[in-house]
């Protein structure tokens, strides 16, 4: 059977999941066992609070979502996480007395196609994509120097 696009939108699985749970209702109600909890809770939406950022980091997020139209909260996401990716490196979090490990932050933002997920992570990924590349070719330049001098080294030691 051919899977439509719509099939892979959240919201088709979201209805998905509630036709499952009100079947499972109806098919308790013959039984003697507990109505199952829902897993996705309806919720009021809130506005982002925007205003809790850095003034720098707020901009930012303000400016890309003005070129986008992409919602805020989407926008601020990729922000904070281009900005964690970028701070991951340099701080260290203390888990518990003498358990250190690396920042880190995880972040899922779940949108149908053609939401402009892509394009808002671009303005925020696309230096830390360029600065990878360029340190990948610089590593390469040195890998092939390394390897070189290497070959060198063994056919003197051998000599």
């Amino acid at each position: 059977m051919a899977k439509h696009r719509y099939e892979d939108s959240p919201a088709y699985l979201l209805a998905q999941a509630e036709m499952a749970i009100a079947t499972a209702i109806s098919a308790t109600s013959a039984t003697n066992w507990d109505a199952p909890v829902p897993l996705v809770l309806k919720s009021e939406s809130t506005p982002y609070p925007i205003d809790v950022l850095p003034d720098t980091l707020r901009h930012a997020v303000m400016e890309v979502q003005s070129f986008t139209q992409a919602p805020l909260a989407m926008v601020a996401t990729a922000a904070i996480t281009a900005m964690a990716a970028c701070m991951q490196a340099h701080y260290d979090v203390e888990r518990a007395p003498s358990l250190f490990g690396p920042s880190s932050l995880f972040a899922l933002i779940l949108a149908d196609s053609g939401e402009r997920k892509t394009t808002v992570e671009g303005y925020f990924n696309s230096p830390i994509a360029a600065h990878d590349k360029h340190h990948r070719i610089k590593t390469a330049k040195d890998m092939k120097f390394f390897e070189d001098e290497s070959a060198m080294w063994e056919s003197e030691k051998s000599v």
